[in-house]
């Protein structure tokens, strides 16, 4: 699921420019790819933004060149949102981008689909399709809910204000902490698919949040450093992996949505 997450989220931020979207921004973005345009009050109810935080986005997204606002058609007092060109080229490009995403990561949906089948509900059949590309947006605005549901199962178990410490990235940085006996920077580095720069940055920030600290001597080169998470991240991968479990029906009927429209599409 982490790695299934980390690539997914990288096809969008490579189109927009974005840093690991959420679930919520991608739902945003997902509307304005398929709709003519959108209001503030819209989106928000579209995504589970609130009003200011859809607002701060669309902001960026303006400044960036990639949306732009105009007068509503039918009331004048309102404003709707829009991609421009620029922003309908990045779109055009995230779809062809998640087409190729769900056909490559086919094994792993269907890996997936298979670890989560025991009591999970029967995944409906989405049908053939002549191409992933009109399906693209709408398989990746289902993925996105499915991720809210994660972060209210999360929320659910650590409460609000220490879920969102582990927002993003930062859930996938901790389940790969755990995961190994001896993480180093580097383990970061090729899991996360970041920089060196980026895995420096986001262990400082595991660091900030006391869920994860630097440490020498774990194995014989006794100055390599590694990195251990502190009680408190291995409390928060903890309840992230039972959230996983919390959801397995919901998981297992999205990836055999989206194992059964890729190999629709294939065919």
């Amino acid at each position: 699921m982490a790695a299934y997450a980390n690539e997914f989220t990288g096809v969008i931020d490579s189109a927009f420019g974005t840093d690991y979207i959420s679930d919520e921004q991608l739902l945003v973005i997902a509307t304005l790819a398929t709709q003519p345009r959108a209001t503030v009050v819209a989106l928000s109810e579209l995504s589970g933004l609130e009003r200011g935080q859809v607002l701060r986005f669309l902001r960026d997204l303006t400044a960036r060149g990639l949306v732009a606002a105009q007068r509503s058609t039918v009331d004048r007092r309102k404003r709707e949102y829009l991609l421009t060109d620029a922003g309908r080229e990045a779109a055009d490009r995230a779809a062809n981008g998640l087409e190729r995403f769900f056909a490559t990561s086919a094994s792993l949906a269907e890996e997936i689909v298979r670890l989560t089948a025991v009591g999970a509900a029967p995944g409906r059949s989405s049908g053939a399709a002549a191409s992933l590309v009109p399906l693209a947006w709408e398989l990746a605005a289902e993925v996105a809910r499915t991720g809210q549901q994660l972060s209210e199962a999360i929320a659910s178990r650590l409460g609000n204000a220490r879920a969102e410490r582990i927002g993003g990235r930062r859930i996938i940085a901790l389940l790969v902490i755990t995961s190994h006996d001896a993480c180093r920077p580097s383990t970061l580095v090729s899991d996360l698919g970041i920089s060196p720069a980026g895995a420096t940055y986001m262990i400082d920030t595991l660091e900030s949040q006391g869920l994860a600290q630097r440490v020498r001597g774990i194995d014989a080169d006794r100055r390599a450093i590694h990195i251990v998470a502190t009680a408190e991240g291995i409390a928060a991968a903890t309840a992230v992996r039972d959230a996983l479990e919390d959801i397995t029906p919901a998981l297992h009927r999205q990836f055999t949505r989206l194992l059964t429209a890729t190999v629709a599409a294939s065919a």
